[in-house]
């Protein structure tokens, strides 16, 4: 929210004034003093939404004949204190006091860890919730300042692929440990993405944060953790703790792909030759790293020939079960299969081999992770382990003093199957039976 008017406050001369901060911006409040229900307490992070909706509408019931100007700054500071009483449990002159900023608390009461750390942000939320500005706070240090844990953030249930989202996980954690960081693991829903970083923040407020598959539309809650994005929407993120964003490089999806199906399927001596092309559905969004590669891969198949007949397939998911149904209805006619997946494309490279087809140069998978390379098939490799390397080198800059955001991008490679470790389908390893 910009200011219309210049801020005249001077926290260094403890003349910092909330009051006259508001005067500057309560033209630009939508909706301002709503009655506040359960469900807004919940959705900020309040633990116990029901007491603090209760008190609230208590408190605003009280008010049914008195005249808010939503003009009057005092009214609007009257109204917020409520709020942050209710909804933290502070007394009402502790949150009073968190207006008035560090300096007045300090000079005037004493004490810079009465509020605790994780007290301020959770008034810096609710606070920022309402459109107010913050007071001028600097969070105190954490209790443990040696703590470096660094929590990894994620989607873990419902995601397209979790191959893809555990292997880099596991790279993560091995290189933390590398660095002698802790690492630890969180659920995070990007349907409600904004709700769950307020609750982990309450909860956890960890040393670092690495994002994974995840884009917020506000970082404000995070308040200065450093965090770095991997695999967000491609943007310019302009939080100041944001890091970086490290993203794939997809420039060589459709010469490498166009170059390696084009020797398979020899187009010049083929007539409507098809081609089969797995991958869940596009998210239809500006910046959507999926969408920009499924287009590279449909339109690397199509500058091979005209003659070359596409069909994509949507599945829900990455996993192994849908092979099948894909491998029955096109394994006569297709000779070649696309898949955004490791699992996929190996799955339907057995089928091939259990049915007597040819199975060599037929599959082409993506990620290029351990089971991809075990089974000598073709794939895209992301660079997991460099996208690791990175996030790291990027929050060592970040504790050195370098703060600019950057995006960074990790070339993806098509890695070709290697014809000399075509496994000798007679020999079966059992280890027990």
């Amino acid at each position: 929210m910009e200011n219309k008017k210049k801020n005249d406050n001077n926290p260094q001369n403890g003349e910092y004034n909330y009051k006259s901060e508001l005067e500057q911006i309560v033209d630009e409040i939508e909706n301002p003093y709503p009655l506040l229900d359960e469900e807004w307490f919940r959705k900020y992070g309040i633990t116990d939404p029901s007491t603090a909706a209760e008190k609230f509408r208590d408190w605003y019931n009280k008010l049914k004949n008195t005249h808010l100007d939503h003009k009057n700054p005092h009214h609007h500071i009257n109204y917020l204190k409520e709020v942050l009483h209710c909804g933290t449990g502070l007394a009402e002159p502790t949150c009073d006091a968190y207006l008035r900023g560090q300096t007045y608390w300090e000079e005037r009461i004493g004490g810079k860890n009465k509020i605790g750390r994780k007290k301020i942000i959770c008034l810096n939320t609710l606070t920022t919730a309402l459109g107010y500005p913050k007071p001028l706070w600097n969070l105190p240090e954490r209790k443990n300042s040696k703590n470096r844990n660094i929590a990894i953030l994620a989607e873990l249930t419902g995601i397209p692929s979790e191959g893809y989202h555990f292997e880099l996980i596991r790279k993560i954690t091995e290189i933390a440990e590398e660095h002698k960081y802790e690492a630890s693991l969180h659920p995070i829903h990007q349907n409600s993405i904004q709700e769950d970083l307020i609750k982990f923040m309450y909860t956890f407020d960890p040393y670092a944060i690495i994002m994974i598959r995840l884009s917020p539309k506000d970082f404000s809650c995070l308040e200065t953790v450093p965090t770095i994005l991997i695999h967000a929407d491609k943007k310019r993120y302009t939080y100041p703790s944001v890091i970086c964003n490290i993203i794939p490089d997809h420039s060589t999806i459709k010469t490498s792909l166009k170059k390696w199906a084009d020797q398979v399927l020899n187009s010049g001596r083929s007539k409507n030759t098809e081609v089969v092309v797995v991958s869940v559905e596009e998210e239809y969004k500006d910046g959507s790293i999926r969408d920009e590669r499924i287009l590279l891969i449909i339109q690397a198949l199509k500058h091979i020939s005209s003659n070359v007949k596409i069909h994509h397939c949507i599945v829900s998911d990455y996993s192994f079960r849908h092979s099948i149904k894909i491998f029955n209805r096109y394994k006569d006619n297709a000779k070649l299969f696309i898949c955004l997946s490791d699992p996929l494309a190996i799955c339907i490279k057995h089928l091939l081999i259990a049915t007597g087809k040819n199975y060599k140069h037929r599959v082409c998978g993506f990620d290029f992770s351990n089971i991809a390379q075990a089974e000598n098939i073709t794939s895209f490799d992301q660079g997991l382990s460099e996208i690791a390397l990175q996030a790291f080198k990027k929050l060592q800059e970040y504790e050195s003093g370098k703060h600019q955001f950057e995006e960074i991008n990790i070339k993806v490679k098509l890695i070709s199957e290697n014809p000399k470790r075509y496994p000798n389908l007679n020999e079966i390893e059992v280890v027990k039976i």
